[in-house]
């Protein structure tokens, strides 16, 4: 990342296997046509409240392949949420 400028470089090997996308965690529904692998949400879900948070959290499932991986930030937490996420390490889940 550039801290000069708001963009990430990604090497030409994976430029083509990665897909970004912006959306507002407070939409009803993410209109979003693809399923993917893995989803990076580290250090937001902090700035809501436990019910937004699991709201968030399972729209983004919605959006995640089974056996996906689901990064969060070493200060987010999933306990007693109702979310179809595994815990394999402090903040890396898998949907199941």
């Amino acid at each position: 990342k550039d801290r000069q400028k708001p963009s990430v470089r990604i090497v030409p090997e994976l430029r083509k296997k990665v897909s970004f996308q912006r959306l507002n965690f407070m939409d009803s529904s993410y209109d979003i046509s693809d399923v993917f692998d893995v989803i990076f949400c580290r250090n937001v879900l902090i700035y809501f409240d436990r019910p937004t948070q699991e709201s968030v959290i399972n729209k983004l499932c919605n959006k995640l392949k089974t056996g996906g991986y689901f990064f969060l930030g070493h200060s987010e937490s999933i306990t007693s949420m109702k979310v179809p996420l595994v815990q394999l390490k402090p903040t890396v889940f898998m949907k199941v």
